[in-house]
């Protein structure tokens, strides 16, 4: 990785995203990795796959994005601002623990 050179001295810890990708670059090349994992351990391929949701600062990177969408070719993919995806998944769950024994009111 090359020296990180900041010349702006009002905000020194500025960095373009080309510099930005350079350092989190094992992370970008181990997502695909990590995904495979994931699936192997679960027994899954990723025709078993409806559809990927995509959620978080990650998606802003676009080697992550592209590796997601190269592993997922032939599933839908909804690529989502964190705050949507959050609420999305809050509302997911919360359908789903209303119907558990549990979760209901007393």
């Amino acid at each position: 990785m090359r020296g990180i050179k900041n010349e702006d001295a009002a905000n020194p810890f500025k960095i373009d995203s080309g510099e930005y990708e350079e350092i989190i670059e094992n992370m970008t090349e181990n997502i695909g990795t990590l995904i495979e994992s994931f699936l192997d351990k679960n027994d899954l391929d990723t025709d078993a796959i409806d559809a990927v949701i995509s959620v978080g600062g990650g998606l802003n990177i676009s080697e992550f994005k592209r590796k997601i969408e190269d592993l997922f070719q032939n599933n839908r993919k909804h690529f989502l601002p964190s705050i949507d995806g959050i609420a999305k998944g809050a509302a997911k769950l919360s359908g789903i623990l209303a119907e558990e024994p549990a979760y209901q009111a007393a």
